[in-house]
């Protein structure tokens, strides 16, 4: 009975087929360990929220305008590119709680919500907001 392969030894493939795999990829698959693209969009919009201090006091203020206002950033063609998301509000709730949105930048008013999270004003900072924002991310 032949032994089965572990992890740690690499896959031996007859010379013609191997050579082929060589020169078939242009990469390797072996120790690559990239991020999915909302995980990318993720790390570029709080790194853009992190360059501007207080920026992202807007959230914890809300609107009265309510739901599907956008609360961050400004709808700008710069700032749409640097963040690569936008942050909306949703209705307000009875308990002044409401919920926000993080949207992906897009051509259409439908886009992919990438988190979402209930802000109460009175109880909840910026580091509450952002590490549940952070914790409901699409992977």
């Amino acid at each position: 009975m032949a032994s089965k392969p572990t992890s740690a030894e690499p896959l031996s493939f007859p010379f013609p087929f191997s050579s082929f795999l060589l020169f078939s990829f242009p990469f390797s698959f072996r120790g690559t360990t990239t991020a999915s693209a909302p995980l990318r969009l993720m790390k570029k919009f709080f790194a853009a929220i992190h360059s501007k201090p207080g920026i992202f006091s807007n959230v914890l203020k809300g609107s009265i305008n309510g739901a599907g206002h956008r609360m961050l950033p400004a709808r700008t063609a710069r700032e749409d590119a640097r963040f690569g998301c936008r942050i909306n509000q949703g209705e307000i709730l009875p308990d002044n709680t409401y919920h926000i949105y993080v949207q992906e930048n897009g051509k259409g008013p439908h886009t992919r919500v990438l988190s979402s999270t209930r802000v109460d004003p009175k109880v909840d900072t910026e580091q509450d907001i952002e590490g549940r924002l952070r914790e409901n991310w699409v992977k």
